[in-house]
């Protein structure tokens, strides 16, 4: 931060991380948009296919904005989506709204990631 040295910080997260404020001192300063990017939500969506329809979804899959990775897999799913967005409502907009809108797409499951 420029003009000052922190000495603490004190990191206060609100409403899933929408609004993050750094204390210094009693003195607040809003951080710019690097930081906020470093609070983004990631999660992996598991997508089953429909038969026969697989390499046009994937090219349509992999045309999304948010989708940062994709692996195919064998078993009950097809396709793992690592995915990455701002907030929680997005990343639950982003894969009702884009992902399953996709022809091809018969389902998905939507695994939220978390530190431990």
């Amino acid at each position: 931060m420029p003009g000052f040295e922190i000495n603490h910080y004190i990191i206060r997260l609100k409403t899933a991380f929408s609004s993050i404020i750094f204390q210094d001192s009693g003195r607040c300063v809003t951080p710019g948009p690097s930081i906020r990017r470093t609070f983004m939500v990631t999660g992996l969506v598991l997508v089953k296919l429909m038969p026969g329809k697989e390499k046009q979804t994937l090219a349509k899959l992999r045309a999304l904005k948010s989708v940062i990775h994709m692996s195919a897999v064998f078993g009950r799913w097809d396709l793992v989506l690592d995915m990455e967005t701002d907030d929680l409502p997005t990343l639950s907009n982003f894969v009702v709204q884009e992902v399953r809108s996709i022809p091809g797409v018969l389902s998905t499951e939507t695994l939220v990631t978390t530190s431990l």
